[in-house]
């Protein structure tokens, strides 16, 4: 939560309680080591729909233009679907299931290998985190879970906890990620009723889910 102290306190008024504070460097997430392996050229160039020829449909309907030379890069699975002459191939464009804003990351990772819209949103970050496992961007996968793991529990929010439960349910490496949703979720389960997110939850993972809360 950002407070403005001009909106919250008062000249003049004396004011007492307590307050946290994360302190976080980005270095400690490494990732200015993605980024000083990035030719300088690379860095000016713009993520944009110039001489794209392949489009990432985000939630939404949201179409995405990209270039298929940086995805098949990162991508192994992408690389091999670029190969084949598969329905996404042919009509140019796969759906992925991320918010536009998560895509958007991912296509800065792809061509900056820009991580800073994750580190200031847990949302975005979870979404990379599922396309980086989905799609096998291994570095990429690594950076969100050390980042999701090392940043402080308040700095989720509901949705965002449910998101990465349902990315790391049954996955293998991803259990202590999943433990981290589900303690973040369990005192706010009153609240679940409001969440978009928890009423599109199939429901035999609604189910579970809510067993795993008691």
């Amino acid at each position: 939560m950002t407070i403005d102290p001009k909106t919250m306190f008062k000249d003049g008024q004396l004011y007492t309680g307590k307050f946290s504070l994360e302190i976080l460097s980005q270095d400690a997430f490494d990732f200015k080591n993605y980024q000083k392996h990035v030719d300088p050229m690379l860095k000016s160039l713009p993520v944009d729909a110039k001489y794209s020829d392949f489009t990432i449909i985000a939630d939404g309907d949201v179409r995405i233009p990209c270039h298929k030379m940086f995805l098949a890069h990162h991508s192994t699975v992408l690389d091999k679907m670029f190969q084949t002459k598969c329905m996404e191939t042919r009509e140019k464009c796969v759906k992925m299931k991320a918010s536009e804003k998560g895509v958007k990351a991912f296509m800065k990772y792809v061509y900056h290998f820009d991580l800073a819209d994750a580190f200031g949103s847990s949302n975005v970050a979870v979404d990379l985190l599922d396309i980086a496992r989905v799609y096998k961007v291994k570095p990429l996968e690594k950076a969100m879970k050390t980042l999701l793991l090392k940043r402080a529990e308040e700095w989720l929010d509901l949705d965002a906890a449910l998101k990465l439960f349902l990315c790391t349910n049954g996955k293998v490496g991803l259990k202590s990620l999943k433990e981290k949703a589900l303690k973040f979720v369990e005192p706010r389960r009153d609240e679940l009723a409001n969440s978009t997110v928890f009423q599109e939850f199939p429901t035999d993972d609604a189910e579970k889910f809510l067993k795993l809360l008691d």
